[in-house]
């Protein structure tokens, strides 16, 4: 009677399927594969400031380095250094999705005068020195995510453009 009773008490074995064991195999493999290139990702600048997130854009006259990714709400710099063109005023205008996909947060040097003009944001500085090269910082701040292509054209040169990717 004692050995019933201990039968009685002894648990079922559990009954494994192999493919279940298969697929959470796989799936710990692949998870681990994709959250250290994820980290690797973000360390890199993927996702934000970091050395891919770098970019540059220009042509003999203009240079633009700029900020490939960001995220919303979350500060980007943009810097752009141009060779003026020997007269005392100098118009910078950025252009494309720049008015809809981005606040200025900061600009330095502040400009003589700053208006929009449709789908254009328009800075006009009064140059000290007319034939030198000048350089504007601006930080910028984000809207909303998407990519958004920006033109950047200084006095009536040819535009520099560039795309910029922003994360939720």
């Amino acid at each position: 009677m004692m050995n019933q009773n201990k039968e009685a008490e002894r648990p079922e074995r559990v009954h494994e399927e192999q493919r279940w064991i298969n697929f959470e195999d796989r799936l710990k493999t692949w998870g681990t594969s994709f959250l250290i290139i994820f980290v690797l990702s973000g360390m890199a600048g993927v996702f934000s400031k970091g050395y891919f997130s770098e970019g540059r854009a220009g042509d003999g006259t203009t240079q633009v380095i700029y900020e490939r990714f960001g995220r919303v709400l979350s500060g980007m710099d943009m810097k752009i250094t141009y060779m003026s063109s020997g007269t005392e005023m100098s118009r910078i205008s950025l252009g494309g999705d720049f008015m809809e996909n981005y606040e200025v947060l900061t600009l330095h040097p502040q400009p003589f005068r700053a208006f929009s003009d449709g789908r254009k944001l328009i800075l006009e500085y009064h140059l000290l020195i007319p034939a030198g090269q000048q350089t504007i910082w601006l930080g910028l701040q984000p809207r909303k995510a998407g990519a958004g292509r920006t033109f950047v054209t200084v006095n009536e040169n040819k535009p520099v453009s560039f795309f910029q990717l922003v994360y939720p």
